[in-house]
This record gives structure tokens, C-alpha cells and sequence, in this order.
């Protein structure tokens, strides 16, 4: 932190400091969290040196609630310039406990990249009406008809499209396969390039993979 932090009231610094150490172990990845202002040991007012926080030392202020917001690491499969193959970026995000995962995944996608030179895949009218994963693995994805007659990208391969979501999705250890569904119905083919009557599995590289027009 900067030296800016010193400036704070008893009152705001315990609630800032703890506000960061339960923030920063929502991450799956973080289980402690150690303070230093200006690359010195952050102190309490008594001079003794806090060290190391965690959920279980840090004090929480009467007025800060035990049950914080929780956060994910999601990998997300976006598109080159030329949309010849994927940009993945790994996205922390804000995740509602009552929501699945697996439609956070589709809200990020269709909201777009973040990173510079990435290309979104998802058109961004489309809706998600629905998405559920059965225990055999099979997630089915409901979509609006946007998904079927918009674009996300000028000139993008649209089995870049299709695959940025099956491959997101698959990163879930609950999903091996992606069924698409167009407004509840199930449809035999997308765009007349991929069949859309059976579920996918992600794939290494779009270079692998053999376009089938429908016969």
C-alpha cells in the first residue's frame, strides 16, 4: 500500500484491511494475505507488527457482515483478429452462489473480451434462456434466436463461435458435453456448417478441426 494508508482513522483502517483479506480469499488460490506500506510490515496502533491475515484472525468490524461476495477464475475462449482461433483469458468474476456457473461463463462470453487484441465470439443480443447440466455431464445451452441470424465479429469463422462456448464450458469439471438449443427447440444444423442435432466436446485447436456442411 501507499503511504496514503497511514491516513486513515482507526475505525476506517480495520475496516478497509479487513474488507481486503476477506475480498482477496474469496480466490480459491489465497489463504493469507500480508499487508506492507511502502514496503514496510504494516502496524497496529500499538507499534506491534499485524503480520499475516486470514479469515480467522482478521478483525471484522460490527458493522461488516461475515458473508462476503465470492469470486471465480474463469477461462474464456475468445478469437484472434482473423477469427482463424482462440484468445483465452482468464477472468476473475463476482459469482451469485444461487446462479450457475455455467451461465455466468455465457453472460462473460456474450459480454465480450477485456483484453487488448481480443475478439469477441458471442453476438451480443443474444439471450440465455436457459442452461443446465445433467449428471451425465451434458450441458444444455438454450439461446435466442440472435445467437442464430447476428454476428459477434465482422468476417469470424462461425465454428469460432460455437466452440469458444463448448470449450469455455467444458473447463467446468461438471461438463464434457455442450448441447445447443435454439428457443427451448433442438435444430439440425448451424448456418448450414455444423450439426446442432448432437452435443460437442471441446477441442485442442481450431486447427484440428474438419468443417462438415450439411450432406
Amino acid at each position: 500500500m501507499s503511504s496514503s494508508y497511514l491516513a486513515l482513522e482507526n475505525a476506517q483502517e480495520i475496516v478497509c484491511r479487513s474488507a481486503i483479506v476477506w475480498t482477496l480469499t474469496s480466490l480459491e488460490m489465497i489463504d493469507n494475505v500480508e499487508l506492507t506500506v511502502e514496503g514496510r510490515t504494516l502496524r497496529n496502533q500499538q507499534g506491534k507488527k499485524i503480520g499475516v491475515m486470514n479469515r480467522e484472525n482478521v478483525r471484522i468490524d460490527g458493522d461488516v457482515p461475515a458473508e462476503t461476495t465470492e469470486y471465480a477464475i474463469l477461462k474464456l475462449y475468445f478469437t484472434n483478429a482473423d477469427g482463424t482461433d482462440f484468445q483465452i483469458e482468464d477472468r476473475v468474476v463476482e459469482v451469485n452462489a444461487n446462479q450457475a456457473r455455467e451461465k455466468t461463463i455465457l453472460e462473460q462470453l456474450i459480454a465480450g473480451p477485456l483484453e487488448k487484441g481480443y475478439y469477441p465470439t458471442v453476438p451480443a443480443d443474444t439471450k440465455i434462456r436457459d442452461v443446465t447440466t445433467t449428471k451425465d455431464g451434458i450441458c444444455y445451452v438454450n439461446l435466442s434466436q440472435d445467437f442464430l441470424t447476428k454476428t459477434a465479429t465482422a468476417n469470424i469463422n462461425d465454428v469460432v463461435t460455437v466452440y469458444s462456448i463448448v470449450n469455455s464450458l467444458c473447463e467446468l469439471e461438471e461438463v464434457d458435453k455442450v448441447q445447443f438449443l435454439m428457443e427451448g427447440e433442438k435444430i439440425e444444423d448451424y448456418k448450414g456448417v455444423l450439426d446442432f442435432s448432437t452435443p460437442f466436446t471441446a477441442v485442442e485447436s481450431l486447427q484440428t478441426i474438419r468443417l462438415q456442411n450439411k450432406q
